[in-house]
């Protein structure tokens, strides 16, 4: 039963991990007007910023302050994760985390949508890398992903980088 209830799901998930590179060039229109200072969720080869959180280092247990954080979470557990980032938001973090559009789940219904300051809805499919096999042509994601914006201090220029990458809401 368990085995036919991960195949009905599986073309939810690509490639049996969590383990995905954030696109560059995605990353990079972010990071030129936040200019992240905290990768929260990576490994060390994927790692986006000088200063970063591995699975050894644990990101969920960290204080992250109040960094700049970039949080391209594992997707197998995102209601951990967007509590952990709401959490940190609370307490002066800024933070944008990048998950799958689920719309429908408990984890972006109570985590996501109440303290979202912005949500932008990603154009077309994100191409991830594997860090693994860094040889490995990736293909587009099988779903349609989201970028969750905690922003105490959300400018214009920050709303137009947003818009640039998709249809976005900002919560007033």
């Amino acid at each position: 039963m368990e085995e036919e209830k991960k195949d009905k799901h599986a073309v939810h998930f690509t490639g049996g991990h969590d383990i995905w590179t954030t696109p560059l060039d995605f990353f990079k229109k972010l990071d030129d007007v936040w200019h992240f200072t905290l990768d929260s969720a990576c490994v060390k080869e994927t790692a986006l910023c000088s200063k970063y959180y591995t699975p050894e280092t644990d990101g969920l247990s960290q204080d992250w302050g109040n960094e700049i954080v970039w949080c391209n979470c594992p997707y197998s557990d995102i209601k951990t994760w967007l509590s952990k980032c709401a959490d940190a938001y609370k307490k002066g973090a800024t933070v944008l985390i990048l998950v799958p559009a689920r719309t429908e789940t408990i984890a972006f219904q109570n985590y996501a949508m109440p303290i979202a300051d912005c949500i932008t809805f990603i154009k077309g499919r994100l191409k991830f890398g594997d860090p693994a096999n860094p040889e490995r042509k990736t293909t587009s994601a099988p779903f349609p992903s989201c970028l969750i914006v905690l922003d105490k201090n959300l400018t214009q220029a920050k709303i137009d980088c947003l818009k640039s990458l998709g249809n976005t809401t900002v919560n007033i």
